[in-house]
C-alpha cells in the first residue's frame, strides 16, 4: 500500500492483481489494480489519469528493465485496472522473471506514487523464462520433513507433513470443487463477493487458476465454504480452532511457532521474513486475503487460514502469521471474507 500526496491529493494505491493474460499470439500481461482515494478517503470516481508504470529489478531502485504509460479512467468505485505489458509488449516479453526480484513503480505526471514487489508473476510467464528449470525449483517450493501426498477431488497432488500427532496439507488448498463434488461458486470481482454468503473462492486479484500466485499460494475461501464440512479430500478436515492450538503448542506456542510454520526465505514472502526456519515442514505461504467488501490485502506479508470454529453469526476464528513476526496471531474475522485453508488428516 502506497501513500503520495499529489497536489494537494492523497492517492491510495491498494491491489496489485496477480493475473495473467495469455492469448496465443496475443501479448502476454499481468492484471493490475489500483483504487485512487483524496485526502478526506472518498474515492476519485470518473477521474482520468495517465500513469507510468515501470519495473525495477532486484531492489525499488534497481535498474529499470521495463517502462509503459498507460492513459485510463477509474470507475464509480474510484477503481482502474491496467494490463501490464500491453502498452509496451515488445519489451515486456523480454523480462527474465527468473532474475528477480522485481518492483513496480507507480507515477502520474511526475508524481512518484510508490513501488511495490511483484509477488505475482503468473507461472505461465515464468516458467516461459525460465525455460528448462523444473515445477519445483521454478516455483521455489522446498518441503522438508514431508511424509506423504494427498490428491483433492480434482486431481490437484498436496504435499503432506507430520507434526507431533498430526499431519497436515504441506501446501494451500486450490481446489474448487467440494468432495461431494459440488462446484464451488467461482467470484470473479468484488460486487459478486461482497454480496454473498453462500459457499464461494477466488483467486487473489480475481486472478485465473493458472496465474502463477494461484498456483503457488492456492485459493481463498469463504468461511461459509469452510462450513460445509466438504472442503477438504475425503479424511481430511479444516482443523478447528482446538487443532491449530494443538500445533501451535506443539512448536512452542504462539510467541514462538511462527518462524517454526512459515517457508524460508523471501521467494514468496516480503523481506524480511523475521524469524522464519520452516523446521516443522509446514511451509505457511502468504496467500494473503479478501475483505468483506471483495478487495486484496497481504499477499506476500501474511498467511491468513481459517479454522473451522466460528466465535458468532458474523465471525470465526483465524490464525495469521506475517512477514516482521516470528509469532502466531489468534484472531477473529469476518465469515464474509475469504483466506488461505489447509487441511489436516481425520
Amino acid at each position: 500500500m502506497c501513500l503520495q500526496i499529489v497536489n494537494n491529493i492523497l492517492w491510495l494505491l491498494l491491489a496489485l492483481l496477480p493475473g495473467a493474460r495469455i492469448y496465443g499470439q496475443a501479448p502476454e500481461s499481468i492484471a493490475y489494480q489500483a483504487v485512487l482515494r483524496d485526502a478526506s478517503g472518498t474515492a476519485r470516481t470518473d477521474a482520468a489519469v495517465n500513469l507510468t508504470l515501470s519495473i525495477h529489478q532486484g531492489s525499488e531502485t534497481g535498474s529499470v528493465v521495463f517502462s509503459e504509460v498507460h492513459h485510463a479512467t477509474t470507475n464509480g468505485m474510484g477503481q482502474v485496472w491496467l494490463e501490464v505489458g500491453s502498452e509496451n509488449p515488445l519489451d515486456f516479453v523480454t523480462i527474465d522473471w527468473a532474475d528477480g526480484p522485481y518492483y513496480i513503480q507507480i507515477e502520474t505526471e511526475g508524481n512518484d506514487l510508490g513501488s511495490s514487489q511483484l509477488l505475482s508473476v503468473p507461472y505461465a510467464l515464468y516458467a516461459k523464462s525460465s525455460k528448462s528449470r523444473n515445477l519445483i525449483e521454478a516455483m521455489g517450493m522446498i518441503h522438508k520433513n514431508t511424509s506423504g501426498t494427498i490428491k483433492d477431488i480434482e486431481g490437484n497432488i498436496y504435499e503432506t507433513v507430520t507434526i507431533g500427532t498430526q499431519t497436515w496439507m504441506a501446501e494451500n488448498l486450490r481446489t474448487g470443487t467440494l468432495n461431494d463434488g459440488t462446484p464451488i461458486n467461482l467470484v470473479t470481482e468484488f460486487v459478486t463477493w461482497s454480496g454473498t454468503t453462500d459457499p464461494a473462492y477466488c483467486w487473489y486479484g480475481y486472478a485465473t487458476a493458472n496465474a502463477y500466485s494461484s498456483v503457488v499460494l492456492g485459493a481463498l475461501y469463504n468461511w461459509y465454504t469452510v462450513n460445509t464440512g466438504h472442503l477438504c479430500p475425503a479424511e481430511w478436515h479444516v482443523p478447528n480452532d482446538a487443532e491449530w492450538t494443538i500445533l501451535t503448542n506443539y512448536l512452542g506456542g504462539l510467541d514462538e511457532a511462527g518462524g517454526k510454520l512459515k517457508e524460508t526465505g523471501t521467494k514468496h514472502w516480503t523481506s524480511p521474513n523475521t524469524g522464519a526456519t520452516n523446521e516443522s515442514g509446514f511451509t505457511a505461504l502468504p496467500g494473503g486475503m479478501v475483505s468483506s467488501d471483495g478487495l486484496f490485502y497481504q499477499i506476500g506479508l501474511g498467511g491468513i487460514f481459517w479454522s473451522s470454529g466460528e466465535n458468532s453469526a458474523t465471525d470465526a476464528w483465524i490464525r495469521t502469521v506475517a512477514n516482521t513476526v516470528n509469532t502466531v496471531s489468534h484472531n477473529l474475522y469476518i465469515k464474509k471474507g475469504g483466506c488461505s485453508v489447509r487441511c489436516v488428516r481425520d
